[in-house]
């Protein structure tokens, strides 16, 4: 009866940190790029790989790339997370997989741009999730078909 009762916590536990995660990353329908960072969301030596491959390395050359990205043409790029699955390798530990929904604003309209997989490592600290890693991937058409069970 006590195992059941441990069960049943862990259980529980795992659903709030997962409603948590997803509020952490769904946060907001098309958030613009330079207001991302508001709050703490990274771990202080976070590894985030982007769509085009460039590998930033803790807050301060997340934020500046970013700041560099919203003075760009890539200001106008909005993108949304759809949390697909949420794993937990410890209960302060996560792998969550998603869809990044790509859009492009042009005056008062945005157009779709597109779909990447991102995938996040998230931590637990002091009470708080946040990345400590993400790799994100343009999802592209392929020469054959895939009917795999995690399309984007």
């Amino acid at each position: 009866m006590k195992e059941l009762l441990n069960s049943n916590r862990i259980m529980e536990k795992e659903r709030e940190d997962t409603h948590r995660i997803r509020q952490i990353l769904e946060n907001e329908m098309f958030v613009p790029r330079e207001t991302n960072l508001a709050g703490k969301l990274f771990t202080e030596k976070a590894v985030i790989v982007t769509v085009h491959g460039v590998r930033l390395i803790g807050e301060n050359e997340l934020r500046k790339f970013i700041r560099q990205a919203s003075q760009s043409s890539s200001s106008k790029v909005l993108t949304k997370n759809e949390v697909l699955d949420v794993l937990f390798i410890r209960s302060d530990v996560a792998i969550v997989s998603a869809v990044q929904h790509i859009r492009v604003q042009h005056l008062n309209e945005s157009t779709d741009a597109g779909k990447g997989t991102i995938t996040f490592v998230m931590v637990k600290e002091v009470g708080q999730w946040a990345i400590a890693a993400a790799q994100n991937t343009l999802i592209q058409n392929l020469p054959f078909e895939w009917n795999g069970s995690h399309q984007g």
